[in-house]
């Protein structure tokens, strides 16, 4: 539903509402898993883009390819303007997927989210 401009809708009101509610519960299945402290979205629909913040401050950025399509996922040190530059990335991964929606999105960004802390622990351990 993400990706279908509210032109393409009779009731713009309608529209708004349907993509609130889809952003709604994207961001409740990031915050559901513990390991994201915050979400924002942008006001771009084409690609569909999540910023998702760890605990930790560091910033996932996700985003389908185009309408609908792969997902992309980069991880940065910490907060950033994209438009203004992209810093180095931590991590970067991909999912196959048909991310038409910020639900699918959200879902196959914690698939990243997870991969990303699991090379993280690999790289530091913590001493027992």
């Amino acid at each position: 539903m993400s990706w279908v401009m509210p032109g393409e809708y009779e009731n713009e009101e309608r529209f708004e509402r349907e993509l609130a509610i889809e952003r709604d519960e994207a961001r409740k299945i990031l915050m559901d898993s513990g390991l994201v402290a915050r979400v924002e979205f942008t006001n771009c629909m084409i690609p569909i883009q999540i910023h998702a913040f760890l605990p930790t401050e560091e910033m996932c950025y996700g985003r389908n390819s185009r309408v609908g399509g792969n997902v992309t996922m980069w991880v940065f040190e910490k907060e950033c303007k994209l438009a203004k530059g992209w810093p180095p990335a931590l991590f970067k991964g991909e999912q196959v997927s048909d991310a038409t929606t910020y639900i699918i999105l959200a879902q196959e960004m914690l698939v990243l989210i997870k991969k990303y802390l699991e090379l993280k622990s690999k790289e530091n351990p913590v001493a027992t």
